[in-house]
């Protein structure tokens, strides 16, 4: 164990270790990997910290230095420079970590990427934590007195909260499991497999970063590959995001805010859902969230440690959702803001900016490499949304007859008023309603005019960006209408005022007459329980069962694949899809992994050949090629005709035809055989052998049972039922 007096001693020397550590860099990129720029970097990074050292052991020896001109230029540098002397070093671990991204083959070993960037962060933070002020030592049984236990649990208990309503019945709720949600599980499944092997590069779709597959595997190795494994990240970083917000606003408005504040989010039904679907949206929440606690945190404290964990939070917007992109903005505006506002704030901050800025790169340096080779790649998710490159304002414009500002104009209105006013009816979520309920948006409302009153201060201008440069970014300058997907970042601001809607008034009241203290403090609480009630209601009694979540085909595609999980692993399936429905399918192709799914195409003479011994076949037909079911039915006349209906909206979904013991039938099956005579021949085939199945007409499946007397009779029958 290190003792404190050799902390000490560590901490009065700590130049010496950055300064070997640059030294090694400058011979590597001397004689192995020559380049000029971090040559000098790293050789003049070696020579300053040798220099601090030399100075550093003079001053502590009390021999004075011999050369005091070089003591008295490093002077004013040395006021607290000793532990960020080694900061570099993070910073060129990441960079090593970014060189594997971009110029690995196809034998790269990126797991090693992975965790040379880690381990750079990991030493970024080291470094910057105070060891000496949190040595145990320090520690007294009065620190643990002082810990408000009520607070605590109050948290504790709204966390858990935050748990049960995200988890609860997630394998199946919400139904069902979307498009988008199987391409970040069959990913997850790849990366999970090592087909997805670098963790710095993007997939599918429109360009999503790749590390979040990684966590998706991850979350399979502990809970199982499945919808539970592919849905539980989300889970988490949702629920995280509640005690973050906590914290957040216990820094900037106190405790009753924070706490009002966080009940809100933990029970606020966009966030659950997004907290509940394999998607990666929700963890721009948990970022912003983040980034914005430690910057707020380090203008209070000046810490370096909080300014390094600001710049490093914020740089995880790059691997996260594309809207988490408005975090780096929205801290870029305040702080330019605050400098713009307070004369003194660049000269007493310098310092922790450099700390946040280099946090910054470290953790955004591998990803941002990669965005720097691959422009497309980071713009792709902008050109498919955005009003300008899409062309759709100027059309717009033309089919309204107006000027591209009145379309803004409009633009502008229906994406705030999609927070209070206009429902939402995005594919992914499709609320029905704003993102405020009808009693939620009156202490949004109030607490939005309670800050824009009170803007001038830096917390207050700190809610209001976030919320304006989000609605702005992802809802007036993207293709209508707007989306909670793109609006999720956010969150936090929505809560934060809410919470002011509730506890300022509260407040007010309380400071005009002390004794309607009680009734206003149970007023306010009730006002919060309702709050929840309504959102929990909304979601888990209205939302769910009407099944608004992930329209179009998918709910055909879930049933599909859950029919198939259940029919068994011994049955070939053959998928007569429409031209926009194949086996490719995310949804379909994840929940139906482990079973042989063959795509016949439309206008196929013959079945497709498929190398297996799986002794039966099934058959899959949507509506738009049912007819196709007759030719099967006829080669194969033995099987079982299901039809699959939604109990929602009472549609048909598919149909199914089971055939055991296929092989003889496959082999001479053919899609081109005329209809009457096959199945006249079918028909004939079952009444000779005494056999029993269901043939399809025009007016449905009917059954056709043997033996006959004769073929007179059988072909009697096919008359009957419109062959």
């Amino acid at each position: 164990m290190f003792s404190r007096e050799r902390l000490t001693a560590a901490a009065r020397h700590g130049e010496l270790l950055p300064g070997l550590a640059y030294l090694g860099l400058s011979i590597y990129f001397l004689f192995f990997n020559f380049q000029l720029t971090w040559l000098v970097a790293c050789a003049g990074c070696s020579l300053f910290c040798g220099l601090v050292w030399a100075e550093g052991r003079h001053r502590v020896s009390g021999v004075a230095p011999r050369a005091p001109l070089v003591a008295a230029c490093l002077g004013p540098f040395l006021r607290g420079v000793r532990p960020l002397l080694a900061l570099p070093i993070p910073l060129a671990g990441s960079w090593f970590a970014g060189q594997t991204v971009l110029f690995g083959g196809p034998n790269t070993n990126f797991s090693l990427a992975l965790w040379l960037w880690l381990a750079s962060i990991a030493l970024f933070i080291a470094l910057l934590v105070p060891w000496l002020k949190i040595w145990p030592h320090n520690v007294s049984s009065a620190w643990f007195m002082r810990i408000p236990w009520l607070e605590v649990g109050l948290v504790a208990l709204i966390t858990i909260v935050a748990l049960v309503v995200r988890t609860a019945d997630i394998v199946h709720e919400p139904y069902p499991f979307a498009g988008d949600e199987g391409n970040f599980a069959v990913q997850g499944l790849e990366a999970e497999q090592g087909s997805i092997r670098n963790p710095f590069a993007t997939g599918v779709p429109f360009g999503q970063p790749s590390l979040y597959y990684f966590v998706i595997a991850l979350s399979y190795k502990v809970f199982g590959v499945g919808i539970l494994g592919a849905r539980m990240p989300s889970v988490l970083i949702g629920v995280a995001a509640v005690p973050l917000l906590y914290l957040l606003l216990r820094e900037l408005f106190g405790r009753n805010v924070a706490l009002a504040g966080g009940a809100f989010l933990a029970v606020y039904h966009v966030h659950i859902h997004y907290s509940r679907i394999a998607m990666n949206n929700v963890s721009a929440v948990t970022i912003a969230v983040l980034a914005l606690y430690f910057l707020a945190r380090a203008l209070r404290t000046k810490q370096p440690l909080d300014f390094g964990l600001a710049g490093a939070s914020a740089a995880l917007s790059l691997y996260s959702y594309v809207g988490a992109r408005a975090v780096p903005l929205v801290m870029g505006v305040w702080l330019g803001a605050a400098a713009l506002t307070y004369r003194r704030f660049l000269r007493a901050n310098i310092r922790g900016l450099l700390v946040l800025g280099l946090g910054f790169i470290v953790v955004a340096l591998p990803q941002g490499l990669f965005y720097l080779e691959h422009r497309d790649e980071f713009m792709a998710s902008y050109r498919m949304a955005s009003i300008f490159s899409t062309g759709w304002l100027d059309h717009e414009a033309q089919i309204r007859h107006s000027t591209e500002a009145q379309v803004l104009v409009d633009q502008m209105r229906r994406a705030f008023g999609v927070l209070v006013v206009y429902g939402e009816t995005s594919g992914n979520h499709n609320a029905g309603i704003p993102l405020l309920d009808w009693f939620g948006r009156w202490p949004f409302i109030i607490g939005g005019l309670y800050c824009l009153a009170r803007l001038r201060q830096p917390r207050h201008q700190m809610l209001m960006s976030l919320l304006v440069l989000t609605v702005v970014l992802g809802g007036a300058l993207t293709i209508p209408p707007p989306t909670s997907a793109r609006l999720i970042t956010a969150v936090p601001a929505l809560a934060a005022l809410t919470a002011l809607g509730v506890v300022m008034p509260a407040t007010f009241l309380v400071r005009w007459a002390r004794k309607v203290r009680p009734l206003v403090t149970a007023l306010a609480v009730t006002t919060v329980l309702l709050l929840g009630f309504l959102n929990i209601s909304f979601y888990f009694l209205d939302y769910l069962p009407a099944e608004r979540y992930s329209g179009g085909n998918t709910d055909i595609t879930q049933a599909a694949g859950d029919y198939l999980v259940d029919l068994g692993d011994d049955y070939v399936a053959y998928w007569f899809g429409a031209p926009y429905i194949g086996t490719r399918d995310p949804t379909l192709a994840f929940i139906a992994r482990d079973r042989t799914i063959v795509d016949v195409p439309e206008h196929s003479t013959s079945l497709p050949q498929v190398n297996t011994s799986k002794p039966n076949a099934v058959f899959l037909f949507l509506e738009a090629r049912k007819a196709e079911a007759e030719r099967i039915m006829a080669q194969c006349p033995f099987g079982t005709w299901r039809t699959f209906w939604d109990d929602h909206d009472k549609r048909e979904l598919f149909y199914s035809y089971e055939v055991r013991d296929a092989h003889d039938c496959l082999e001479r099956a053919r899609l081109h055989t005329v209809r009457t005579d096959a199945w006249q021949q079918s028909a004939t085939t079952v009444a000779e052998n005494g056999m029993t199945c269901r043939v399809p007409t025009p007016n449905g499946p009917a059954v056709v049972r043997g033996p006959s007397p004769g073929a007179h009779d059988v072909h009697r029958q096919a008359l009957v039922f419109g062959l």
